[in-house]
């Protein structure tokens, strides 16, 4: 009998680039997929990205970085325990499985967490054998492909940002000059700060000397409130005096209106507008915030926000059981306010003799409240365990209240007061260092407060309680405003911009929405009033009034009225309580003891807008929590 022909030789063992090159062409391609499926959604459902433009190729980098070092640590390991291709299939496969398990995650949240596991360890062994098996010369042009594509879109990113400062610059040089006594103007918005922390208005802890000082030199506003209590409609009633009910500008769907801005008119009377936020999620270019700036400062590139493009970085940066570990609370990306500060003044200091309107978000004293090193025991004992912070960030609402846990609200309000004291430090050098020569009108405010569970709620966004709206509110204007002035009658942030606008002298060809607050130090006007809404919430916390739909608040005198999305009321008194103090509540159907509120708040809230529908259509996954269809057009125009 003829002898058996021999076995066929066993395949040669991946080589180490092969591998290597394996992992960063996984990591490439996913880190173009998700920014791809991230402006998909924005083009299907109007949903802002949430990441910067170069996010584009920090993206893809920064996975294919991680990527390749995963597997490099995997073959080292793996060779000292087996065999080299057995290795070789568990440094792929470790890094397959990591970019399954991230996918799965956020295009399939709802699945279990023990089913994601299963379906990514599965993919991972369908795909890697026949992944180790491909030729190499494909491997290595599939490779070159994703890195020129990955190239091409840096190039492309940065040229584009060349060509936004060359086209504001030639805006700039078209304008008229603004003229020899036209101010400086400087907006800084404290986010999340509530004025019932502030030193300024009487707290026990030193939390703002510098905007104390401050306000010696100008006017400060006892009783201002916020319009909203989240930050990107606040910004907008802010940039253009008009109201939420106004405008379309919603949990993840950017302001699209077309009333000019505060800096579209200041630009026509012939300044230079530049914005600088720390808020890279609600404040951000695609946000809307930014039409009419010459200069936009947001996203950086640097190596957090290279990790947070990614989803993996966000879905790491979020695990409570990694930031235990870490011992840290701190966002990756963190914009700080030295930071914003660097950017601000380089920004002023080339604009030469033309007067200047720079808009200014600080994030310092955001959640999760990591104050500077040396305030971080400044009021009290370190910072509460990251379980409590990530419970709450998480929640909104905490688990049974407990002498224990009140020990640590305690403890998280005082890293929230050192977070607000090194903020104000950071303002005192932004305001030492500007440049002298033209005068500058200075405006502090906050776009909303806090609630640390005063009325069963944690941070903001859900309740139009006191403590989430009534925020600082200091201008200083030398020549313009009067020193030393206190104003305790209620005003609200709506008439901002028109203040602004006023001690500017500028005369818009449109009439700005709202009216100036120099009434109240030049002729003593009538008490003021403050509208806040709050918009319905999608998968809000149960039971938290943002579930139950849009909700209204109107501040009169030492009164809030709160009418909520279910037809429940309440009526606070804020008199010797910055929380408020309950004195009714019930159902406006079954009382007439609302009545009087209720007419007052349609008169301001125009009749077509009072009955908003819940949108519908929501899905889940990369596209949740965001309406099937875009929403039908905000009136451009408000009540005065």
């Amino acid at each position: 009998m003829p002898a058996a022909p021999p076995p066929p030789p066993p395949a040669p063992a991946p080589a180490t680039g092969a591998v290597l090159l394996l992992a960063g062409a996984t990591g490439l391609s996913l880190g173009l997929a998700e920014i791809g499926a991230l402006w998909l959604r924005r083009l299907l459902v109007h949903r802002w990205m949430g990441v910067g433009p170069d996010a584009l190729w920090m993206a893809p980098l920064a996975y294919a970085t991680l990527f390749v070092l995963l597997a490099g640590l995997g073959l080292v390991l793996g060779r000292r325990v087996t065999s080299r291709e057995r290795a070789a299939a568990l440094a792929l496969g470790g890094v397959v499985f990591v970019a399954d398990w991230t996918e799965l995650h956020i295009f399939h949240p709802s699945l279990h967490k023990a089913a994601i596991l299963l379906l990514a360890l599965g993919l991972a062994r369908l795909v890697t054998g026949p992944a180790l098996r491909a030729r190499p010369a494909v491997v290595r042009r599939t490779a070159g492909v994703l890195a020129a594509v990955v190239a091409t879109a840096c190039v492309a990113v940065s040229a584009g940002h060349w060509v936004a400062a060359r086209r504001a610059a030639t805006r700039v040089d078209a304008r008229p000059g603004a003229g020899a006594a036209a101010p400086n103007i400087l907006l800084l918005v404290l986010d999340t700060v509530r004025g019932a922390n502030l030193s300024l208005y009487g707290y026990g802890r030193p939390t703002a000397p510098v905007l104390t000082r401050l306000a010696e030199r100008g006017v400060a506003f006892e009783r201002a409130y916020s319009t909203a209590p989240w930050t990107l409609p606040s910004h907008v009633t802010l940039l253009t005096g008009r109201h939420p009910h106004a405008f379309r500008a919603d949990w993840w769907q950017p302001y699209q209106g077309h009333v000019p801005s505060m800096a579209e008119m200041l630009a026509g009377a012939g300044y230079t507008t530049g914005g600088f936020v720390g808020n890279t999620i609600n404040c951000a270019l695609e946000t809307g915030l930014g039409r009419g700036f010459d200069v936009y400062r947001d996203h950086a590139v640097s190596l957090g926000e290279a990790i947070e493009a990614t989803s993996l970085g966000r879905l790491l940066s979020g695990n409570r059981i990694l930031r235990r570990w870490l011992a840290t609370e701190q966002l990756p990306a963190r914009r700080h306010a030295a930071d914003v500060n660097r950017e601000v003044l380089t920004w002023v200091r080339a604009q030469g003799e033309r007067p200047w309107f720079a808009f200014v978000n600080y994030f310092d004293a955001h959640q999760p409240y990591v104050p500077p090193p040396d305030l971080a025991g400044a009021f009290g004992p370190a910072p509460p365990p990251p379980s409590l912070v990530s419970r709450v960030w998480n929640g909104g609402r905490p688990w049974a209240r407990t002498p224990a846990f009140d020990d640590d609200t305690a403890r998280m309000i005082a890293a929230y007061d050192a977070s607000i004291a090194g903020l104000d430090r950071a303002i005192g050098a932004l305001l030492d260092s500007l440049p002298r020569g033209r005068p500058t009108v200075i405006v502090v405010t906050a776009d909303h407060g806090e609630e640390f569970g005063e009325h069963g709620w944690f941070e903001h966004g859900l309740t139009l309680y006191p403590l989430a709206l009534h925020v600082p509110l200091v201008i200083v204007a030398e020549d313009r405003a009067p020193a030393g002035v206190r104003v305790t009658e209620t005003v609200s942030l709506r008439d901002v911009m028109a203040t602004v606008l006023d001690l500017a002298a500028v005369s818009p060809p449109v009439a700005p929405r709202g009216r100036s607050l120099a009434r109240y130090w030049q002729e003593g006007a009538e008490p003021g009033v403050a509208l806040a809404e709050l918009s319905w919430v999608p998968r809000a916390p149960p039971g938290s009034p943002a579930q139950l739909g849009d909700a209204r608040a109107l501040i009169i005198d030492d009164q809030e009225f709160i009418l909520r999305g279910d037809s429940t009321a309440e009526l606070l008194e804020l008199a010797g309580t910055p929380a408020g103090r309950r004195s009714w509540g019930g159902d406006i159907r079954a009382t007439d003891s609302a009545d009087w509120y209720v007419q007052a708040l349609r008169r301001i809230v125009p009749d077509s807008l009072w009955e908003r529908p819940k949108p519908t259509g929501f899905t889940s996954g990369i596209l949740a929590e965001v309406p099937a269809s875009p929403p039908p057009p905000a009136p451009d125009e408000a009540p005065r």
